[in-house]
């Protein structure tokens, strides 16, 4: 069970990961997992040797991400990064619930999204197939 301390840790660590989970393009657990994130706010390693020897994280990501997540443990908070001016979300208006994820939902086409061309049965036609011997079959071998 995670601590009330570690757990706004904990949630600054998820803001970190999903900021640059969007960044890279790539799903949230690919940076690191959430039991990965638990046991990072429950240490709070102070040392990238320390960080190193937490389950989860290995060479490759403390060399890309140790010194971010070193700064977010020391700090306990993430700065998110400003977005583009002009960019907002519906829901910071109060015109849409929160999104609790980034991936977008699927839409369902109706005829009312298509063109008129394309919303329109195309019209059926009936095609004579004819039988044709094949031309190697000499003593009726092939069907």
């Amino acid at each position: 069970m995670i601590g009330e301390l570690d757990k706004s840790l904990f949630q600054a660590l998820r803001a970190w990961r999903a900021e640059r989970a969007g960044t890279l393009k790539v799903p949230p657990y690919v940076i690191f997992s959430d039991a990965t994130l638990k046991a990072i706010a429950e240490a709070r390693p102070r040392t990238r040797q320390a960080l190193g020897a937490i389950s989860g994280i290995g060479e490759r990501r403390l060399a890309e991400y140790g010194a971010a997540v070193l700064q977010i443990v020391h700090t306990g908070a993430h700065q998110e990064q400003p977005r583009p001016r002009g960019t907002v979300q519906a829901h910071e208006l109060g015109l849409a619930p929160a999104r609790t994820t980034t991936a977008s939902p699927a839409r369902t086409l109706r005829s009312v999204d298509a063109p008129d061309h394309v919303a329109e049965e195309p019209p059926r036609t009936t095609v004579a197939l004819t039988a044709r011997r094949d031309p190697r079959d000499r003593a009726g071998q092939y069907p």
